[in-house]
């Protein structure tokens, strides 16, 4: 095989250097970059000269390529509405059932106040007391008009019905605490725990509004009382908020009360 020599190669006519097909061209040492031409998608490549950290190539034909540019932290990807092309797009958390507010408080008396809207047609309220003064029943009442209820515009559905494991009774109760509504024994001579839940039903609404609850209470004596009942609020006055607080005052050494909204 012999070698030819030279410098350049230059077409006698026009531009470009043909070789026939069948044949080869091979260069050995390589190519500069800028001399390579942007290859097409139907040759393998991608028709694109540039891209940015976090592009994502997706097809938008049988032999087009396009970009899309990285989204934000969290975003995830998704398909656009004509399912054409992807998307970026923020997660987007939706329930019917929803935790509004979480308060941990040793305040004699506790009000969570301002959650309650049109967004939601009921409510749900989970609390965990413990009063450290012996002997002290724990009550609830709605706020309204920029105060608290007095306790005058409660009547019972029921009686309080509750059952006490340490002395084996069951019974009814309708007393009141003070201007509460008395939803837990405190009954004994020791500290008190209380635990449970309230369900408010429309507490904004111009008709009365309904509650209910189901609360267990233990003390140091190991006195146990299970106290479930129901009331009514008579009252048309839209309610913002709601207050509880142990008999007198009591020590409150923890309290911790969740608020959830229900569509």
């Amino acid at each position: 095989m012999s070698k030819i020599k030279v410098n350049e190669i230059e077409k006698a006519s026009g531009s470009g250097i043909t070789v026939p097909t069948g044949t080869s061209f091979t260069i050995t040492d390589g190519l500069a970059s800028a001399s390579l031409p942007t290859v097409p998608v139907n040759k393998g490549g991608t028709n694109l000269t540039s891209f940015t950290a976090g592009d994502v190539l997706y097809a938008t034909g049988s032999t087009t390529l396009a970009k899309l540019a990285k989204g934000t932290a969290g975003q995830y990807l998704k398909m656009n509405s004509g399912a054409t092309a992807p998307e970026w797009a923020t997660l987007s958390v939706s329930s019917d059932y929803v935790k509004l507010a979480s308060v941990s408080s040793s305040a004699a008396e506790l009000t969570i106040d301002g959650y309650f809207s049109s967004t939601y047609k009921h409510y749900y309220v989970l609390i965990d007391t413990y009063c450290g003064t012996s002997g002290r029943n724990f009550g609830f009442r709605y706020k309204h008009s920029g105060s608290v209820d007095s306790g005058s515009n409660y009547t019972y559905a029921s009686n309080y019905m509750y059952r006490n494991s340490g002395g084996g009774g069951v019974g009814a109760d309708t007393t009141w605490q003070g201007t509460y509504i008395k939803i837990s024994n405190g009954g004994g001579s020791d500290s008190k725990r209380s635990s449970g839940h309230i369900f408010l039903s429309n507490p904004q609404e111009a008709v009365h509004k309904n509650i209910t609850w189901n609360m267990t209470s233990w003390n140091d004596s190991n006195t146990h009382y299970n106290y479930v009942g129901g009331g009514t609020f008579l009252s048309s006055t839209a309610c913002t908020g709601f207050a509880l607080q142990f008999q007198s005052d009591g020590t409150n050494t923890a309290r911790h009360i969740g608020l959830y909204g229900i569509k």
